[in-house]
């Protein structure tokens, strides 16, 4: 699902409602037919959700990816994978230390496209029902975007994706676009 938009139209707004980090004060919001308030039970995997500001830890590249999960716990097979699929396998390989490799405050040892495919690798590590990414690869060159975008196309028969984005070449990728005013 493709939302668009001027700014100020809400499209924001609208995830943070579907995502459940506001409430709404008028109306309803439906997911498969079902009222999302007081109905859905959304689990810590149930949303994947990549903003347009991330917030990073000051740690390595893999506690950046299994955010809150124990060192133990940590599935580093699908960290690696998810490092190729983000197109992060670069970043990665050209440190001593691999996903070992601290990324500073704020991920200021990165640039702005590593962040925000970093972003979009911890969203989809504990492999979500629902990905929602708000403006999240606007610092991307167009070949790593297309090559993120074909990898979600690949993988969205295992999960909904919805994209906020003013690219009309994100959006033509999309099954249905609403656009709000």
């Amino acid at each position: 699902l493709g939302i668009s938009g001027k700014s100020g139209s809400g499209k924001t707004t609208l995830i943070n409602i579907v995502s459940g980090l506001l409430k709404i004060k008028s109306g309803k919001v439906f997911v498969d037919d079902k009222l999302i308030e007081g109905n859905i039970k959304f689990s810590k995997n149930t949303i994947g959700y990549v903003p347009q500001r991330i917030y990073l830890l000051d740690d390595t590249i893999k506690n950046n990816i299994a955010f809150g999960e124990s060192e133990h716990s940590i599935d580093n097979k699908k960290i690696i994978d998810l490092i190729n699929n983000v197109k992060l396998k670069e970043l990665v390989d050209k440190t001593n230390k691999g996903v070992e490799t601290n990324i500073g405050e704020f991920g200021d040892k990165l640039s702005g496209g590593q962040i925000q495919r970093l972003g979009l690798a911890r969203a989809l590590y504990l492999s979500p029902k629902i990905l929602i990414l708000d403006e999240s690869t606007n610092a991307l060159d167009v070949d790593t975007e297309r090559s993120i975008f074909d990898y979600l196309l690949k993988i969205k028969t295992n999960l909904s994706i919805i994209i906020v984005s003013h690219k009309k070449s994100i959006l033509e990728k999309c099954d249905k676009i609403i656009e709000l005013k």
